[in-house]
């Protein structure tokens, strides 16, 4: 059965809304003049935003508001399996079993968090803490930019984003959850030992905004300046190793590599190597010698393949993803759940697993030690080939 709405007490699929034929009696599936430029598979979202038709009463609020799950066929409280009428409880979502046919009820249940220096998207994805406000659309949905424009005139920034009048900095009641509009620098003056400030002054109504230089970062003291560990953050600056010094940090390579553009590591020479997997095993090609060494013998031929340098472990996919580390006899499938998986990406950085299945229609990331993955894309896709590219992120 297709999807449905609903007008009055009759039920309509939700392809007959805007296809220009009065289908409900109030004539509110033609009310399409001003949504969405009138384009016949678009449809407004009570909060304006445009969305596929074809995402209707799909059992997912696309719609910030969820107006795109209001009036479909499964009444109030309950949520429609896409691409029929079956109808859940809420609480049958994330509860171990699968319901719908398609897994549906199970697929986007939360199963990782970000890790230390890190920033969770809307969309669950984990980016560097530092990429947010940075300008750059990181996330995908844009959810690292929202909320990033400076305060009005005569408001100061708080709380990741929010702003609050000026008037409230140093009034003694701690307007912030972080504290920042009550710092140690309140009722001081620039002019008289730089205001206890350990980096740059600025004097300010109610008292002096402490700053630091590049590669420090204000204590929450507000006056002193840390060293900020460029190294020891999730998404390093380098691409191989790092080592950092006071303010700043340098980057260097591993043997058979130097250092290119001050952060990037290319091979020397000719030692270059392939990682190739045909006839049921995973091997490298020496590209200088021409010399062809077997890793590892399996049971089936991988359909793709992918290396991290970092830590020294091989990915490969049949019809489940799998990981083999160096040294160890036998390899481990990864997330066995997952069927049908056509390519597999390694972020390097990070260490951070990205796969794609044309089966299911999505693209996933994932742990590279099996504890959890999220689907990053979902919709109205049928993915083939995915490459990672972190450096250009």
């Amino acid at each position: 059965m297709s999807q449905q709405a609903t007008c009055g007490e009759k039920c309509i699929p939700v392809t007959w809304l805007c296809d220009g034929q009065q289908d409900c009696p109030d004539g509110t599936d033609e009310q399409c003049e001003e949504m969405c430029g009138g384009h016949p598979q678009a449809w407004q979202c009570d909060d304006g935003k445009c969305v596929s038709i074809s995402w209707l009463c799909d059992g997912v609020g696309d719609c910030s508001d969820g107006s795109d799950e209001v009036n479909c066929a499964c009444p109030d409280q309950k949520v429609q399996c896409p691409g029929n009428s079956q109808c859940l409880d809420a609480w049958q979502l994330c509860d171990g079993h699968q319901d719908c046919e398609d897994g549906f009820d199970e697929a986007s249940c939360p199963q990782v968090h970000c890790l230390a220096g890190q920033w969770q998207c809307r969309n669950k994805v984990c980016i560097m803490a530092g990429w947010k406000c940075n300008g750059i659309n990181d996330c995908g949905d844009s959810s690292d930019e929202e909320d990033c424009a400076s305060c009005p005139e005569g408001m100061l920034g708080c709380d990741e984003g929010r702003c609050i009048l000026e008037s409230l900095m140093c009034n003694g009641d701690a307007d912030c959850a972080d504290g920042t509009d009550e710092p140690t620098t309140c009722g001081k003056n620039c002019s008289l030992d730089n205001g206890g400030c350990e980096g740059q002054c600025s004097d300010t109504s109610w008292g002096v905004q402490c700053a630091c230089r590049t590669g420090w970062q204000l204590q929450p003291d507000g006056q002193s300046c840390g060293d900020i560990d460029e190294c020891s953050m999730a998404y390093g600056p380098c691409g191989q190793l790092c080592h950092n010094v006071p303010g700043s940090y340098f980057c260097d390579c591993i043997q058979g590599y130097q250092l290119h553009n001050l952060t990037d590591c290319q091979v020397t020479g000719d030692a270059i190597k392939i990682l190739i997997a045909a006839d049921q095993e995973l091997g490298i090609l020496d590209r200088r010698t021409g010399i062809y060494e077997t890793l590892m013998h399996m049971k089936s031929r991988p359909s793709s393949v992918a290396y991290d340098l970092e830590r020294n472990t091989y990915f490969w996919a049949d019809e489940v993803l799998n990981v083999f580390v160096l040294g160890k006899l036998t390899s481990v499938p990864l997330y066995p759940e997952f069927k049908t998986v056509n390519s597999i990406s390694v972020d390097w950085f990070t260490g951070q697993l990205y796969w794609t299945s044309s089966y299911a229609k999505v693209i996933c990331a994932g742990l590279s030690d099996g504890r959890g993955y999220v689907k990053i894309l979902e919709k109205d896709l049928t993915p083939e080939q995915l490459i990672v590219f972190p450096a250009k992120k």
